[in-house]
Order: structure tokens, then sequence, then C-alpha cells
């Protein structure tokens, strides 16, 4: 994979250029991931209308931009809209059948707008023809959804809302759970040309059963992880080319490696601390251990009085998550 950061003028948080020094850290973070079984590379397109709405700033201030976007990250409308929305949590049937019904719901509406849009939604449902009849019988998809484990329920929760996501639907897209990225830059870039977030998220740690993620996501192309489960399940997204990897609730700063605007390219500050941390390292086993903790669980961030410093934002909830799978939604006081 060619590094996406070779043509882009390289710089701190507050604009200035790196020194050979930082950017030889820089390079020596960006091949810790390259490659890695653990973790991929993503990018998330983002606009100044809805850098604004979050942070009152934009790429008209990176520096700015820099504080909020290294300190909190970038989060869902679920977090800065004043609707709350589905709750992945709640794996009740009646919940489940509320999700399943909004989706229909969602897939029609698409097919009755018109427009490119529409055509892609039919094409989508041309394509997924059992899974459009399977989410419309509640009686199946309830006797189905019982048998299942508490976490594969939660998956399926996540799955058919990431759906929801993509399909772009006006009503779901005000409470939207996730955020989209796409593990390809262009796609990202076609998006939107303000503002280009490069990050990565982990897969998932651990053999066997035993599956812990620091973060949720959903990959919109995988149907293996919802096809063991017997519901209905996508064979074909409805935009498969944007190779797109749903996050739930927000893309955390401890995997933001930085943003782009135009050919200037912002550095996360933890990058150089990262680095630093691990010049102490003693040993090649300690280098390897090291590498594999910032893949899974990312750098780290000093969030000290970090609702404090959520006021100066416009969220009206940020989020936590334990690392066993559980995510709180807490209101800005």
């Amino acid at each position: 994979m060619p590094c996406p950061l070779s043509d882009l003028r390289l710089l701190r948080s507050d604009g200035s250029d790196l020194s050979h020094e930082e950017i030889l850290k820089l390079w020596e973070f960006f091949n810790m991931l390259t490659g890695s079984i653990n973790s991929r590379f993503i990018f998330r397109g983002e606009s100044d209308e809805n850098l604004m709405k979050q942070f009152n700033v934009d790429s008209r201030t990176p520096d700015l931009l820099a504080e909020y976007l290294f300190m909190t990250g970038e989060k869902g409308r679920i977090c800065w809209e004043e609707n709350g929305g589905f709750d992945p949590e709640d794996i009740s049937n009646g919940n489940f059948l509320n999700i399943c019904q909004s989706l229909i719901k969602y897939i029609d509406d698409g097919v009755d707008s018109g427009g490119n849009r529409a055509k892609r939604i039919i094409r989508f449902c041309e394509k997924n023809e059992e899974f459009y009849k399977g989410i419309k019988n509640e009686v199946a998809l309830a006797e189905a959804y019982e048998r299942l484990e508490p976490e594969d329920k939660k998956k399926v929760n996540l799955y058919y809302l990431a759906i929801a996501h993509t399909i772009n639907d006006r009503e779901y897209r005000d409470v939207s759970t996730f955020i989209s990225t796409s593990t390809n830059a262009d796609v990202a870039d076609r998006f939107a040309h303000d503002v280009i977030i490069y990050g990565w998220v982990p897969k998932i740690i651990g053999k066997g059963s035993v599956r812990r993620r620091i973060i949720e996501q959903v990959d919109i192309n995988d149907k293996v992880t919802i096809k063991h489960t017997g519901l209905p399940y996508c064979k074909v997204a409805v935009f498969p080319n944007q190779e797109e990897i749903a996050i739930r609730c927000g893309l955390l700063p401890h995997f933001i490696i930085g943003f782009a605007i135009k050919m200037d390219f912002y550095v996360n500050p933890a990058v150089f601390t990262a680095i630093d941390d691990m010049y102490q390292l003693n040993s090649f086993r300690e280098f390897f251990a090291y590498r594999r903790k910032l893949q899974l669980y990312g750098m780290k961030i000093n969030q000290e009085n970090f609702e404090d410093f959520c006021r100066r934002t416009n969220f009206k909830r940020y989020y936590t998550f334990n690392g066993e799978g559980k995510y709180e939604i807490h209101k800005v006081t």
C-alpha cells in the first residue's frame, strides 16, 4: 500500500512544519500500522458544515480544529443532535422488531425518493431479494432472534442499524448511531473536500470465542458475521464500492493519526509521544507487545477534564466504552 501521506505537507497541530526528527517518527508510526493483522487504515471525509455543528470551528481555523479533534475525536450525530436513536444494547424482541420495521421504511422511502439514489436502492433490493422479504416476516424474525446469544443479538442490531446508516434516510440520519469511514482514501475524498481524517481501527482481540473490541464497528461488505445467526443478511451492500466501515458513536482521538486540509496534513501530537514511549523499550519482546497494544487500543490521550472540554463544543452527549462490549451514553450537563 502506498503511503497516503506522500504528497502532503506535514505539519504540527499548530500549523508549523515538522522537524526532520518528527517526520522520521511519523514514518515509524505509519510503518507500525502498515500491513498489520491487528488493524487497518481508515479515512473519513468531512464537511465544514458538520464540523461547525460539532465544534464551532472548521477547516478555516485548522489549529483550533486540531485542538478539538485530537481531544474528543469526531462523534456521530447521536452525540450532537437533539434526539437519541435506537439503542443496540437493547436486545429485547420489541426493540429488534422496531429496528427491522424502520429499516423497511428507510428502504421503501429510498425507492420512492427518485434520482440516482432511488436507482441504487432498487438495485440493492433486487440483489438482496431474500433479505428484503426476510425482514418483513416478523414471526420468523422474532423466533430466530430469540434463539441467539446476547452478544449475537447485539451484533445483529448493529448490523441492521449500519445498513440503515448507509441507506442515508433523512429520518435516521439525524439520529444515527454510526459515522462512516472507508478503507479507501479516494472514496473519503469524494464525500467531502474540506477535511479528510486519517486513522485506523483495530481488528478482533483474542482467540476462539473470546472476542473483545475496543471499538464497535461494522464492515458493510462483511456478511459472515451475520450469516451464521440464521437471520436475513445482505449479499451485496447498498454501495459496495465505498468499502465502508461504520463505526459506532464516533472515531476516538486515540485512533486518529491526523487530518488533511487540501495538501496540508496536521499530525496528532500523540503520534510523537507514542514513538517516544517506544524508544524506552529494551527488547524485541517488549516492542512487539507494545506495537500490538497500540494497534488494538490506540494511543495515549490526556482527556483530563473531558466533560468540561465537551461543554466548549456543541455535543449534547458523549460515550464511554469499557472494552468488554459495553457502550454507555452520557449527557453533557
